[in-house]
């Protein structure tokens, strides 16, 4: 094939999804966070299905974010050298695989090796979806389709239990994976045939290995402060709500004895918080300045902290009602600290952004499991403790914040 048979083909896939690129890219990434958690409500009965533990099904649920930890850096590194097209193909071939693997598993250990591999595919769907924003849009408007995608994240945690209990109303908790398996392998034919390749510089290429990922985090870390301290906070605000949810099944099915379809919909509550916390932010981009927004998600936070250790004081008056709108206060303060925090790490990179969003979600994701699996090794997951938890991240991440917020840019 000739160059300028290639340029053709680019050029027509660029027409086949103009401006509807984010859109589609958007709706991989819902699919694949839809993986995390529609499964949530089946959570007590997988532990009597596979006769296994709660804490190893919370493990279960923390996967993806661990595994994308470190293929997260490696499809990075990758995209900055062959592109981003490739990745997401990729990507959303091994999702589906792994997640009919998972539809056919008989025993725990077989449902964990299967989820392993489901993850492998869809942690690079949401990372190539930010790498490609970056390489299309800056500033604002970049701070604009970054609200957008955050709002994925409530709506998919809100819609994905709801569509997990649905589906088991008439089949079983498998063909929820069924379901998962059948989105991505439609969605891969699709981009096959409409996704163009936004890379327009291709890095050399100079291999992929740990010394260099550690070079280059290394590097990232001590030499741009605010790269640092914004990829922290988005990693500690995003520990502060994964605490809850993976507990959050425990504790309103055992705990506030619900049914499975009463806690799917009790969890619309707080997303929906997360959501108008979204919709907010991408509003008030209209008139100020993300500086400012990051601002309001700190006031949020220290709020939330400070209702959560007056209500330790009184826990035994905490009842359903008090817990949910609680949380409700973290997710929506979340919203702005996790799109705002990324929004300026993303500025602060010029070269090789597929590294540095892969290095965004290796802190988030590998903070994030490692703290929900210390955290089910060494507590029951009682309220108390779950807010305990999230009100010493809360506090981290206002710490953070404060080192570093004097010297933000105001984006354009």
């Amino acid at each position: 094939m000739t160059l300028g048979q290639k340029n053709d083909i680019q050029r027509d896939k660029d027409g086949a999804l103009g401006e509807y690129m984010p859109f589609f890219l958007m709706l991989c990434t819902g699919v694949s966070i839809s993986s995390i958690d529609m499964y949530l409500p089946a959570l007590p009965e997988l532990a009597t299905f596979f006769k296994t533990t709660d804490n190893l099904l919370r493990v279960s649920v923390m996967i993806s974010p661990f595994v994308s930890a470190f293929t997260g850096l490696f499809y990075g590194s990758i995209s900055d050298m062959y592109g981003r097209r490739p990745i997401v193909l990729f990507c959303l071939f091994v999702f589906s695989l792994g997640s009919l693997w998972c539809a056919f598993s008989d025993s725990a250990t077989e449902f964990i090796v299967a989820r392993v591999v489901q993850a492998i595919g869809s942690t690079g769907m949401g990372l190539q979806t930010m790498t490609v924003l970056s390489d299309k849009y800056k500033g604002v408007t970049l701070a604009r389709y970054l609200s957008v995608y955050s709002v994925l994240y409530p709506v998919t945690f809100a819609l994905a239990p709801n569509i997990g209990a649905f589906i088991m109303l008439y089949t079983s908790w498998r063909g929820m994976f069924y379901f998962l398996a059948l989105m991505g392998g439609g969605l891969m034919i699709f981009m096959y045939n409409a996704l163009p390749e936004t890379l327009s510089v291709r890095k050399a290429h100079n291999g992929v290995s740990l010394p260099l990922w550690c070079s280059t985090i290394w590097d990232m870390f001590s030499h741009k402060p605010i790269f640092r301290n914004m990829a922290l906070t988005n990693a500690l605000a995003v520990v502060m709500n994964n605490i809850f949810i993976t507990n959050a099944p425990f504790i309103f099915e055992q705990h506030f004895e619900l049914t499975k379809t009463q806690y799917a919909n009790i969890s619309v509550i707080p997303n929906s918080f997360n959501i108008a916390g979204c919709l907010l932010y991408s509003f008030l981009l209209k008139s100020c300045s993300p500086k400012s927004c990051l601002n309001l998600g700190r006031i949020v936070t220290f709020l939330f902290m400070t209702v959560v250790l007056i209500a330790l004081c009184v826990s035994n008056a905490l009842g359903m009602s008090e817990v949910v709108m609680i949380y409700c206060l973290c997710s929506f303060g979340m919203s702005f600290l996790t799109m705002t925090s990324v929004g300026f790490a993303v500025s602060d990179m010029q070269t090789d952004k597929g590294l540095g969003n892969g290095i965004i979600q290796f802190v988030r994701n590998i903070s994030s499991s490692s703290a929900v699996m210390l955290f089910g090794y060494f507590c029951s997951g009682s309220v108390v403790q779950v807010f305990f938890a999230m009100s010493m991240c809360a506090l981290a991440v206002l710490l953070t914040i404060s080192t570093c917020y004097s010297r933000l840019p105001d984006l354009t």
